[in-house]
């Protein structure tokens, strides 16, 4: 298959290679609208998967992957099989513009995942300022609105050039079999350039910097938390005891497995302490470690005798946050590399000077490859995430009795 000679592909090595497409497509569209489906319902079924702004932004996302693997896939596919598109020119033009403003869409609400995660590990001070029950409503109107707005001017160019009878810059092309970009002068495939590096380029970097960080913080924090047994636990809490003059308490009520602990509530109250010539003990700015820290401080304010017992454990809602924090970063760390994964040839193929003379096989694989972005998270969440796994287990019971009522008696 050659990238760069135009003349060297046929179309009957086209419309053969279309099966392929065909075949995803329809894998993507059952899977992605059943398996996004199951999560929606999944969250707005638990009460307590609702609490967490992370799990408030899966949801964003299979919203996104939904209308992807319902509305949008199964027009990409009707194209594939029929060699043409069935609809007008401008319905056309509308596809091309709706189905790259849900991949782009997807995009944002990945950063979107990434910064919650970010904030809640490495900066939790600020986390309640940015991810309030409104703010996290502010963060989802972001993410639909931010894409759709670089993604207008096309949209409306290729209208007015469609009505007037002009080259269209979004339309049908037939060697791809798609509503995708066909014709792009000089000023907006500048443009265009900027909404790629925007929408694709920049975001792997981002988002690969933000876990690098994470993955950081998390390792450090977990090496705190292992500090509970003799003698570095002891030395700790001596230090702690020592140093406070006014301890945070915190108090804790159920956490439960999936629910986003990084929001907690403080209260202040005053012990007494016991002065010291020693520097002030230089603290982790992780979450995590902040957790153990503001338990032991709250141990000390209910204990002030210095009778500290060997071996001590730390409680085992802490222990659950502590874990639960590591899994949401790692479950969020597997969505975004899995998405990057899969948007990358894309991204390559964009990016290469010259991609529009390639073979157009080049294109369609690349394409192809992205629809699976629809249908990957359910089984993320499946495999990852306990809570999910739980509801869906739910539904699929509940959906089973349902038919088997509706069934006639024997």
């Amino acid at each position: 298959m050659n990238l760069s000679n135009v003349t060297t592909w046929k179309e009957s090595d086209i419309e053969s290679f279309r099966f392929l497409g065909i075949g995803i497509g329809i894998a993507a569209v059952v899977i992605g609208t059943s398996g996004n489906l199951l999560t929606i319902l999944s969250v707005l079924r638990n009460p307590y998967l609702r609490k967490s702004s992370f799990n408030m932004f899966i949801v964003n996302l299979s919203i996104i992957d939904l209308l992807t693997a319902s509305v949008m896939l199964p027009l990409n596919v009707t194209g594939y099989s029929l060699m043409r598109w069935p609809f007008s020119e401008q319905a056309c033009i509308l596809q091309a513009f709706f189905y790259f403003s849900c991949g782009y869409t997807s995009v944002v609400c990945l950063i979107s995942i990434t910064l919650n995660r970010f904030l809640g590990i490495v900066f939790p001070d600020r986390y309640t300022l940015f991810f309030t029950d409104n703010m996290v409503r502010v963060w989802i109107f972001l993410c639909w609105l931010i894409a759709p707005a670089f993604l207008l001017p096309f949209l409306v160019v290729s209208l007015l050039n469609s009505y007037r009878g002009d080259t269209l810059i979004t339309g049908w092309r037939s060697d791809q079999f798609l509503c995708t970009f066909v014709s792009m002068p000089p000023t907006w495939r500048q443009y265009m350039q900027v909404v790629r590096f925007l929408f694709q380029f920049f975001p792997i970097i981002l988002m690969s910097a933000s876990y690098a960080v994470m993955i950081y913080f998390v390792h450090k924090s977990n090496r705190r938390m292992d500090a509970n047994s003799p003698p570095d636990y002891i030395l700790y809490q001596q230090r702690m005891r020592k140093k406070l003059s006014s301890a945070t308490v915190i108090h804790y009520g159920d956490c439960r497995t999936d629910c986003d602990c990084s929001v907690i509530m403080k209260d202040t109250v005053s012990i007494n302490s016991v002065p010291s010539d020693k520097p002030r003990l230089v603290r982790s700015q992780s979450v995590l470690s902040r957790i153990s820290q503001a338990v032991f401080k709250s141990e000390i304010s209910r204990e002030v005798d210095d009778n500290i017992s060997l071996g001590s454990k730390l409680p085992d809602h802490v222990q659950r946050r502590h874990d639960n924090e590591n899994h949401l970063v790692y479950v969020s760390i597997i969505i975004c590399l899995l998405f990057t994964l899969l948007f990358l040839p894309s991204v390559i193929i964009n990016l290469i000077p010259g991609s529009h003379t390639f073979d157009p096989r080049i294109h369609m694989m690349a394409s192809n490859i992205t629809w699976l972005n629809c249908c990957m998270n359910p089984f993320v969440y499946v495999f990852g995430h306990k809570g999910m796994r739980k509801e869906y287990k739910k539904l699929i019971k509940l959906a089973f009795d349902k038919v088997k009522k509706s069934l006639p008696a024997k």
